[in-house]
């Protein structure tokens, strides 16, 4: 893989824009996970589960964006970092899949889990399978990226794993949620930027872009925490509740009301939580004004993400970057 670098007087507008280059991660991923002939049918099933997220309508493609993004700023011919976006959306697709076997999961953007529509089995393998192709798809880039590609994995499971110790834990703090958030969501948005850092030859940056995917990954946590709170199409509704999820709201309200303490306590210590139950604890804790807290600790974070970057959004004359950040802000 040749990778080429832009003029700077080139960089106001991108050769290939946002469109084409989505257009062509997503024929990266088709290629990447089409069939094998004469491939044996269980591999070909677990080829079919790992595209069923992955090559999907209704992926947001957040993550290729932000390489996108990165890519014109570093001065980076877009289409030399397709393979990069496509593995980027391979990992982040993976962890969906394990995700939803460890939660129980039905619905994962408003269609059944892979788990669901298969099996736990046919989920968990095939998400090992997305992410041995999205290490595979990092090679051309060069030894740095592969091993912060394969680091960023590594966190991206411990974080599961202290996800699933902190469950049903009420002296869960706002600090041990932060490094949940960090590892599950952070590190990965940081590699968007970071992998095209390396590339370009900009180490001096590479700290700054571990600072935005701290910022940028704890506003996208704090979005999903609070989605479970309030309706959202797709979304489970007082999910985290019930399931025993560690969640910013929930420290939060605990914190500032003690009968909110006190019922999770009771609610927690049942082998079931039902709906209705989940629903008048969730009704309460919203009114504790965790809800605002939370929106506003979104906001503080979104601003720390494109502050740490502003550098590079101010040296890039054609403001790619900066509009990316913001119409991915509208997303969250």
């Amino acid at each position: 893989m040749q990778v080429r670098l832009t003029n700077i007087e080139d960089r106001e507008a991108p050769a290939v824009g946002i469109s084409d280059y989505l257009g062509q991660v997503e024929h990266q991923m088709v290629h990447d996970f089409a069939a094998e002939q004469g491939g044996y049918r269980a591999a070909n099933l677990l080829t079919d589960a790992s595209k069923y997220l992955t090559v999907s309508p209704w992926s947001k493609r957040i993550r290729p964006r932000l390489v996108y993004g990165f890519s014109c700023a570093f001065g980076l011919e877009p289409l030399s970092m397709v393979s990069l976006g496509s593995s980027v959306e391979g990992i982040h697709t993976a962890s969906l899949m394990h995700d939803d076997v460890v939660d129980a999961g039905e619905l994962r953007r408003g269609q059944p889990t892979v788990n669901q529509k298969w099996n736990n089995m046919v989920a968990i393998l095939g998400g090992d399978l997305l992410l041995s192709r999205s290490m595979l798809a990092l090679h051309g880039y060069g030894l740095d990226v592969v091993q912060e590609g394969v680091k960023v994995v590594e966190e991206m499971t411990q974080a599961t794993m202290m996800e699933i110790d902190a469950r049903g834990r009420l002296d869960l703090t706002r600090e041990e949620w932060r490094q949940i958030a960090r590892g599950k969501t952070g590190v990965l948005l940081g590699f968007c930027g970071r992998g095209p850092a390396y590339v370009a030859g900009r180490r001096d940056d590479l700290d700054a872009l571990e600072q935005f995917g701290h910022h940028f990954g704890m506003a996208f946590q704090l979005a999903d925490d609070l989605k479970d709170l309030l309706a959202d199409v797709g979304k489970d509704r007082f999910a985290d509740i019930r399931e025993r999820n560690p969640s910013y709201p929930h420290v939060v309200a605990r914190e500032r009301d003690s009968a909110v303490l006190r019922r999770f306590e009771t609610l927690w210590s049942q082998d079931i939580v039902t709906q209705e139950e989940a629903e008048e604890l969730g009704n309460h804790l919203v009114e504790t004004g965790a809800v605002e807290e939370t929106k506003k600790a979104i906001l503080e974070q979104l601003e720390a993400a494109h502050s740490v970057v502003g550098h590079l959004i101010q040296a890039e004359r054609g403001g790619t970057l900066d509009a990316l950040i913001k119409s991915i802000v509208s997303i969250v």
